[in-house]
């Protein structure tokens, strides 16, 4: 991530880095998860911005979530465990539900690993091609 300083900026924050920005195929009964490292000493005022839009399979859509390091990790132990214990039930920063397409802007409160999360767990034979914007907005 090299982040960039905006020349006039329309809010407070001073700098951008790129997280994603690309078509991502996520398989059938699977999910995609990136980590995000974040510094906030170095990052303060630190938000997740973006948006995604989903095409493919029955009602083109996927779930977005952003998870701290800790929540990830549980979450994917129950989802790779078959749902022993409802992953539904690991809290997270964000969750999109199931839709087609959404914004987003989240403020993140600490210094931590974000996973941000494509998930199509749910789907048993639909691929979903996402497009995605992702970016970090910080500064003073």
């Amino acid at each position: 991530m090299k982040a960039k300083k905006k020349d006039n900026p329309p809010h407070p924050a001073q700098y951008e880095a790129k997280v994603l920005d690309e078509m991502i195929m996520v398989e059938p009964g699977a999910w995609r998860a990136y980590p995000v490292p974040i510094d906030l000493d170095k990052m303060p005022g630190c938000h997740i911005k973006g948006a995604f839009n989903v095409a493919g399979g029955y009602g083109s859509d996927i779930e977005v979530i952003i998870f701290y390091e800790r929540c990830y990790r549980q979450w994917e132990h129950r989802m790779v465990r078959n749902y022993r214990g409802n992953p539904r039930e690991v809290p997270s920063l964000y969750r999109s539900g199931r839709v087609a397409m959404a914004n987003f802007d989240i403020e993140l409160p600490r210094s931590d690993t974000y996973y941000f999360v494509f998930n199509n767990h749910f789907s048993n034979f639909s691929y979903k091609e996402v497009t995605a914007r992702v970016f970090l907005s910080y500064g003073e």
